[in-house]
């Protein structure tokens, strides 16, 4: 049985849900891309310490404006880069 979630735990797991809940709205043809990219950035980090609440906490301010713009209507796919996140707008 697993223990239970600390608050931030628990923001990271929402953050996520989140973003797959967004890339069911979009586009069929794009949704298998968002998904793998929000999961790939989520495991990126996955070995972080728990401990690390600036880190950590960084991570969720800069997820939850990307979330916003991921949102948007006018997004319709990403493509992935090196530096960080980019949207397309079609």
């Amino acid at each position: 049985m697993r223990g239970k979630f600390s608050g931030l735990q628990k923001d990271v797991l929402k953050l996520y849900r989140d973003f797959v809940r967004a890339a069911r709205n979009k586009p069929i043809e794009s949704r298998k891309e968002m998904i793998g990219h929000v999961r790939e950035k989520f495991a990126a980090n996955i070995s972080m310490d728990k401990k690390e609440y600036d880190a950590i906490a960084f991570y969720l301010r800069s997820g939850r404006r990307k979330l916003e713009m991921f949102k948007k209507d006018s997004v319709k796919h990403i493509s992935k880069s090196s530096a960080d996140l980019k949207y397309e707008i079609h």
